[in-house]
């Protein structure tokens, strides 16, 4: 039965160390597994051809789509990938920026992502994004003419514009259009009147205005005519002459205007693309400290269990005290040493009569050697 026991807590003891052995192996590969799991998922690949190929395994794009009023002097981050170049694994971050933005603010310091460590290998300008500017211009056209409805005859409807990078055409405000006088040329002429004065007493000129005005122009008695109505009754018809001068219109200048809405090209954005090489990093070294304080502890139970089952009493001695038999002695006995003391003090004066007992794995032992007892 010990020797049973003791073959039992053996092969215990070698179960143990062969699970803690499986154990690390198991957590080892578990490791590399995880490592090797998170550079990059071939499945999910988008393989290129051609010279330098290498995978696309898409991942969220990270855009500001919040509602949120966006600061146009800072960058937008707008996609992050990762890629699979031979045996090198890149991550791509592609960003919108300023135009005046410098690209170096873009790439970021050393950092770890899923088990690999990524570090800056290059920057590269993707494109260069532009944009309509739209504004509202308006250009003033001077044109000479004679005639001072022909301005609308002489201007074009459409007018091209090309000025400070805005392009476009402005419609002719035909309702707008100032017409002016360009100048002016005088000319003098001659200016005549007759006046008839009745109920003169005589036909003397005295009584005749030797001057007049006529629109603006001072006139000069030249001649009379006299007609006699009756006695002392004359009626006279007076002429007068001078000289008018007057102004005619040589040519007219008009003004037009024209309006439209124009634009430009600007430069709105620059795409960056800024990436970075990542390598695996390293499992940790395993940390075999629990495992060989386990191990010890283990190899120390199955030392122990060993001496106590090799120093165990094996044999014990009966004396008949009374009318019965009771355990005085236990000892051990052993093929080197196969001697039953009924002397030591706890068997002496007790009884004549003893009765000795051997456990079975004793009496395996001791098969074929003779038992002294003394």
């Amino acid at each position: 039965m010990i020797r049973k026991k003791s073959l039992a807590l053996g092969l215990c003891t070698c179960c143990f160390l062969l699970f803690f052995m499986s154990t690390l192996r198991a957590e080892a590969s578990a490791n590399l597994e995880d490592a090797s799991t998170s550079v990059s998922d071939p499945a999910s690949s988008v393989q290129t051809e051609g010279p330098g190929a290498y995978q696309i395994n898409t991942m969220p794009d990270v855009t500001i789509d919040d509602g949120s009023v966006i600061d146009s002097t800072q960058p937008i981050l707008k996609d992050v990938r990762t890629a699979e170049q031979g045996n090198q694994t890149l991550l791509i971050k592609t960003w919108d920026a300023p135009p005046d933005y410098d690209a170096n603010w873009l790439i970021e310091s050393d950092f770890e992502k899923g088990g690999i460590s990524y570090k800056k290998a290059y920057l590269l300008q993707v494109s260069e994004n532009h944009r309509d500017q739209s504004k509202l211009a308006s250009e003033t056209v001077t044109i000479a003419h004679e005639n001072r409805n022909d301005a609308l005859a002489k201007l074009q409807p459409i007018m091209d514009y090309d000025k400070d990078g805005f392009r476009g055409q402005l419609t002719l405000q035909a309702d707008a259009i100032v017409t002016e006088a360009a100048g002016k040329s005088s000319y003098s002429y001659e200016l005549t009147d007759t006046r008839e004065y009745t109920g003169l007493e005589r036909n003397d000129p005295y009584n005749i205005p030797k001057t007049l005005e006529k629109d603006g122009s001072q006139l000069q008695l030249t001649d009379v005519d006299w007609t006699k109505l009756g006695e002392g009754n004359y009626k006279a018809v007076a002429t007068y002459r001078g000289m008018a001068t007057g102004s005619t219109v040589t040519g007219y200048l008009s003004t037009a205007t024209y309006i439209g809405e124009v634009k430009k090209e600007v430069l709105d954005s620059v795409t960056y693309a800024v990436v970075y090489e990542g390598n695996l990093i390293p499992p940790p070294p395993i940390d075999f400290s629990p495992y060989l304080i386990m191990g010890g502890c283990a190899l120390i139970v199955l030392a122990a269990t060993l001496i106590w089952i090799s120093k165990r009493n094996n044999t014990k001695v009966y004396a008949m005290i009374g009318k019965e038999y009771q355990l005085v002695h236990k000892q051990r006995l052993t093929s080197l040493a196969p001697i039953i003391d009924l002397f030591p003090q706890d068997i002496s004066g007790q009884s004549e009569e003893f009765m000795i007992i051997l456990n079975r794995l004793a009496l395996r032992r001791l098969r074929g050697h003779n038992i002294k007892i003394i």
